[in-house]
């Protein structure tokens, strides 16, 4: 329990669906409280109130950047991750006119915006992606690829992918959602990240980090900003500020930020030895009962992400009753990862993420639970 008491708001019983919406811990919260006071009468001007929410803005963005490894120069904060990959999706395809790249196996916030685009795109997967780089990547083409794949838990090799794509003289853009308190420095060498940070951050909905190494030199889309209009003409903005139009989103910034002091005071260390403890426990408590863990063959062992699959048992039944029999909240159904589940032939699966505030006592609890129920569904 000893990370436990900086969650105030941990619902009654076990929450293990941090995949789907990480925990928000009480500093956090009360600084986006404290900001909404008197912030929310903000708009544009120069009086005492605007120049103290920029204060808090660029202080915000310093301690992300600092966090992340980059300059406050390349580093955007915007508003749902689907509207920024389809933002950044199009604006390389007009500045290049390459091809993209996309993991069969990912989720629906990178497959979406690639599929609305209309561009031309290459669909790969974990067991052929070297290949089809090597093969069919040109200049100008872009890869998309999740740092973690959201169904297997996998932690990709994103130095070995980058080292590829480069070679052909591509460019690759990766979203660290799932995995950011456990990045290892790997933000300078791709060309772009995206991050949700109300997963692995337990930041709030709607606060997106945008990283792009090099600015990308055409407009692209509407969404870019305006820096002023003379004679009927537009004069857009031409740095990386032409993906925050609009409000900037304080709120969310400063909630981060104070995620991230958060997390410098437990210790980086702390929390992936943490993750690995609960891991452990987990995957010796599911081999046991011979359930069937998707990809547990490959290499998963500092994941928090734990996929089930029970057959002609609906994940719905087992999730509903997990929760109503236990008090145990789980994700169930396709994940927003159908072509992943295709690709196992499965129709669903009961998901399982696990973060900083969950304890071993919860994890043996709900190994047993999951047992019973799945027993009482048998007969």
């Amino acid at each position: 329990m000893k990370y436990r008491d900086a969650f105030s708001g941990y619902p009654d019983g076990i929450y293990l669906d941090s995949l789907t919406k990480g925990l928000q811990p009480d500093i956090s919260i009360e600084a986006q409280i404290d900001f909404l006071r008197w912030g929310s009468i903000l708009r544009a001007g120069l009086h005492r109130y605007n120049r103290r929410s920029v204060e808090l803005y660029e202080e915000s963005k310093t301690i992300i950047s600092d966090f992340m490894g980059i300059s406050t120069d390349n580093l955007a904060i915007t508003n749902e991750i689907e509207g920024t990959w389809y933002n950044l999706i199009k604006s390389v395809f007009n500045a290049y006119n390459g091809k993209l790249f996309s993991h069969i196996a990912d989720g629906h916030a990178i497959q979406v915006p690639v599929i609305k685009s209309g561009i031309t795109t290459i669909w790969i997967d974990d067991d052929t992606m070297y290949e089809m780089i090597d093969d069919l990547m040109k200049e100008g083409d872009l890869l998309i690829i999740s740092d973690m794949s959201p169904v297997e838990g996998i932690k990709r090799d994103i130095y070995r992918l980058t080292k590829s794509v480069h070679s052909k003289g591509g460019m690759i853009a990766v979203d660290y959602s799932r995995s950011i308190v456990q990045h290892d420095n790997e933000l300078n060498m791709v060309d772009f990240a995206i991050i949700d940070t109300s997963v692995d951050m337990l930041g709030p909905m709607n606060t997106t980090l945008l990283y792009i190494r090099d600015i990308i030199p055409a407009y692209a889309t509407g969404f870019r900003g305006i820096h002023t209009i003379r004679n009927k003409k537009l004069d857009l903005i031409d740095s990386i500020d032409q993906f925050e139009p609009g409000i900037a989103n304080i709120s969310g910034s400063i909630a981060v930020s104070k995620n991230i002091e958060f997390f410098n005071e437990i210790g980086f260390n702390n929390i992936i030895s943490h993750r690995i403890n609960l891991h452990s426990i987990l995957i010796n408590s599911l081999r046991s009962s011979k359930f069937r863990i998707i990809a547990l063959d490959r290499k998963i062992e500092n994941s928090h992400i734990f996929s089930l699959n029970f057959g002609a048992i609906s994940s719905h039944d087992v999730s509903l009753m997990l929760d109503e029999i236990s008090g145990i909240m789980v994700r169930s159904g396709m994940g927003c990862t159908h072509m992943a589940l295709q690709k196992y032939n499965i129709d669903d699966v009961l998901q399982f993420s696990t973060h900083i505030y969950n304890t071993t006592d919860e994890i043996d609890r709900f190994v047993r639970e999951l047992i019973n129920i799945l027993a009482m569904l048998k007969n």
